[in-house]
């Protein structure tokens, strides 16, 4: 149970921070993947994001598309057709 309810978290962007990169991701990064974003980013604009946080913050629908994460179903070797040896 957290004992800061209804208040923001201590490691959160700052709103300003996080328009500008949002911004620059839009315009400059926008095929980019989190990784060669984030570090493009850093050398660029003097903007140090974790490549974990800009891909969390790609998802959101600030950019205007809501990505799904791909589940993958496991598919047993019987199934598949795939004879095994016991």
């Amino acid at each position: 149970m957290s004992r800061r309810p209804g208040r923001p978290g201590n490691r959160r962007l700052d709103d300003a921070i996080r328009d500008q990169i949002v911004a620059l991701v839009r315009t400059h990064y926008h095929d980019f993947g989190p990784t060669l974003a984030a570090e493009y980013l850093a050398e660029r604009h003097d903007l140090r994001i974790s490549r974990e946080k800009l891909r969390k913050l790609m998802m959101t629908p600030v950019f205007g598309r809501i990505v799904k994460p791909v589940v993958l179903a496991r598919i047993s070797l019987a199934i598949a057709g795939i004879a095994v040896a016991s």
